[in-house]
């Protein structure tokens, strides 16, 4: 396994885990963090600024959802600076409902540190999900 691939690999188990600041403490100080926000029901979209800005916008908005919550990771994808992972994010949802959609993930890295995520979620039905245990 690669540096990078470990260093992802590491910000998954901690985010899982529920370690958030050692997941924080794997990104850059000026980490540019994308997630999909063309929906109204990404609850996290949009872009988040540096370590904390992660925090505020990504890693602390998923307890006000989910009442569990893990990125289960199928395949990485090693292209140097780049790892691009295949996974799925499954959780319980705070009403109860069972969400599992497939995601793919593309960090960038450089020096040990991430300084670019991009998240690609199967959009149609990842609001599907959401729309479910709504109702």
């Amino acid at each position: 396994m690669s540096e990078n691939v470990s260093i992802v690999t590491s910000v998954y188990a901690a985010f899982n885990q529920g370690d958030i600041e050692t997941a924080l403490g794997l990104l850059a100080d000026d980490v540019v963090w994308h997630e999909r926000d063309s929906v109204d029901a990404f609850i996290v979209g949009g872009t988040h600024y540096g370590p904390q800005g992660v925090l505020a916008g990504v890693f602390a908005k998923v307890p006000e959802y989910f009442q569990a919550f893990r990125v289960s990771v199928e395949q990485m994808h090693d292209a140097g600076d780049t790892v691009i992972a295949e996974a799925r994010y499954v959780a319980t949802t705070r009403e109860g409902g069972d969400f599992d959609v497939a995601v793919a993930h593309v960090w960038t890295l450089r020096d040990g540190r991430v300084i670019g995520h991009a998240s690609y979620p199967d959009t149609a039905r990842y609001v599907a999900a959401l729309e479910a245990v709504a109702a």
